[in-house]
């Protein structure tokens, strides 16, 4: 059986089944998990609530290396960054890089999320609203860490600069699924990220950067919905997004690669 594979943030990321508001009965009810059962497709999923464009970049060379039939991802806002712990990135480990064990994901499950070498997470979550730090939410940053995160965001964070650097990573990710010659559907957060570039800019079926297709436009807040999930839709919106997925997928043929 063929294998679809996910990389994103929140927006892209099933959830396991816990005892918390925001996880409750909520496995195979993301729309991707619904997506892979209408296309009857394996399922992998790396996406991670908060990560950075630059870790699922990491989550994508993880797909392609895995050789996956199908990729389905998002990207996100440029408010983010990662902050080194212990000994700090190791190429040869790539996304499992990355602390997932403290989500709620159904990625964190991964073996391979065993080193926590690096966060990967929004600024803002890095401190509460009074501008205090959030050690509850971040346990492996030092007071010097959660300093020097507070000034950098201060003083040398430019999100215009980290918007190109973004629209530059997300290029080689496309670049690279397209070298392997995996069919994929991307689905972008923002309309900066085409907007920026002439490379994803172009007409092609498989970068639906118009919002119809994307979770994005089922925002819970924009919509005045009552709704605690960490994916940031509705239950019902969710089955919406997997059958207008679907439809377009059978539409436009992409499940066969397309030059």
């Amino acid at each position: 059986m063929p294998t679809v594979g996910v990389c994103g943030a929140s927006w892209m990321a099933a959830t396991q089944n816990l005892h918390r508001t925001d996880c409750s009965d909520s496995a195979g009810k993301h729309f991707t998990e619904i997506l892979a059962k209408k296309l009857d497709y394996n399922y992998i999923t790396l996406a991670r609530g908060a990560v950075s464009n630059s870790a699922i970049r990491l989550q994508i060379n993880e797909m392609i290396c895995r050789q996956v039939d199908f990729i389905i991802f998002g990207s996100e806002t440029e408010n983010r960054i990662e902050v080194p712990i212990k000994s700090g990135f190791n190429p040869e480990l790539g996304i499992y890089n990355i602390n997932y064990g403290r989500t709620p994901d159904q990625s964190a499950l991964e073996s391979g999320f065993a080193h926590d070498n690096m966060e990967s997470d929004t600024l803002n979550n890095f401190f509460d609203r009074q501008g205090n730090k959030n050690k509850n939410y971040l346990k492996n940053l030092t007071d010097d860490q959660f300093d020097a995160v507070k000034r950098y965001t201060a003083y040398l964070y430019d999100p215009k600069f980290r918007q190109l650097q973004d629209v530059w990573i997300i290029e080689s990710a496309l670049l690279a699924i397209r070298q392997a010659k995996i069919p994929y559907l991307f689905l972008p957060h923002a309309v900066w990220v085409t907007a920026q570039s002439d490379y994803l800019s172009k007409s092609d079926p498989r970068i639906v950067s118009d919002g119809r297709l994307g979770p994005y436009r089922y925002n819970n807040q924009l919509l005045g919905k009552s709704s605690t999930r960490r994916w940031h839709t509705t239950d019902d919106d969710q089955i919406k997004i997997a059958n207008n997925v679907y439809e377009y997928i059978q539409t436009h043929n992409l499940l066969a690669w397309q030059l």
